[in-house]
């Protein structure tokens, strides 16, 4: 953790007497750029990244990665837990074949540290650069990206931007008429902020979506520790007495908190979920679009932390 000090600016150089949108636009740009400059440097985000190459020589076009013309075989999850898996924590999808679960991070001491794909065999050399970010340039793969180097969060951006979910089969559930799983987790601990109505005798399957009242001292309270799926049409969480749905359609927001926790934002009321030893940011990503894409459809915005 550091802290940054920056130097003092103004939004105006008066007080205004009444503020519009340009003028709220406007202030929000120049915050924007001063956070940025502070954050990353002088040269804001660009200059952290650095220029996108190929074979050394700078890419002036946009990099469009198009996805293989067949779909490749699933990968099996490593083993290895979440805190040791490196730069596939981030890069949880190939960005170059779109295939879950498929980079693996190769740490050695002595030699270059290496990304491999298992589904589709790019290789790339990972690089470390004191004060910007990490980058990763293909060694190995098909002629589309032979030589590519940009940084981390460049293919990271490829990477969500060329998102789609994948269905995955899974036992012991029934399914809605078309419904799909993406994601599965067990044991995942389910915590209402109080007051909610699970914990006053709630029968309902799907899970409250108010605040019953309002306490004192309010805060979290674990209500059950169960299965969890994501699938098109709910996030299902599965405990050792019931079901609970959260419909797509009536989440609000979807956030990180801390390490492995999701919030979410249930009509009015809130949760949190615990996927630990889970990429945190395969399942912000995949219900902050599944969320997105069901408030679009009924014409509202849904709240999604970025990164």
């Amino acid at each position: 953790m550091r802290l940054v000090f920056g130097k003092p600016f103004t939004l105006t150089d008066k007080p205004l007497d009444r503020v519009t949108d340009e003028d709220m636009a406007r202030a929000q740009a120049v915050v924007s750029e001063h956070f940025e400059r502070i954050h990353y440097g002088p040269g804001g985000i660009a200059g952290w990244q650095g220029p996108v190459l190929r074979d050394g020589v700078e890419v002036t076009e946009p990099v469009q990665l198009q996805p293989p013309s067949t779909p490749l075989t699933a990968v099996p999850p490593g083993k290895a837990s979440v805190s040791r898996q490196g730069v596939a924590q981030i890069l949880w999808q190939c960005p170059v074949c779109r295939t879950n679960d498929a980079l693996v991070h190769r740490r050695p001491l002595f030699r270059r540290e290496t990304v491999v794909c298992q589904a589709c065999g790019t290789l790339w050399h990972f690089q470390r650069h004191m004060g910007r970010d990490f980058r990763m340039k293909v060694l190995e793969g098909s002629p589309e990206v032979m030589g590519l180097e940009m940084a981390v969060s460049a293919w990271y951006e490829q990477m969500n931007k060329n998102f789609s979910p994948c269905p995955i089969q899974v036992t012991g559930v029934s399914l809605l008429p078309g419904e799909e799983v993406y994601l599965e987790a067990r044991d995942v601990p389910l915590s209402p902020y109080k007051p909610n109505a699970l914990f006053d005798g709630w029968t309902q399957r799907e899970a409250p979506k108010k605040q019953t009242d309002r306490l004192e001292i309010a805060g979290w309270e674990f209500f059950g520790e169960g299965r969890l799926l994501v699938t098109s049409h709910r996030v299902l969480w599965q405990g050792a007495q019931r079901e609970l749905d959260f419909m797509w359609s009536e989440m609000t927001a979807v956030s990180q908190y801390l390490r492995s926790t999701l919030a979410l934002n249930y009509g009015a009321a809130k949760y949190r979920l615990s996927v630990a030893d889970q990429p945190i940011l395969k399942w912000l990503h995949t219900m902050g679009e599944l969320a997105k894409e069901a408030g679009a459809r009924q014409g509202r915005t849904v709240s999604v932390t970025h990164h």
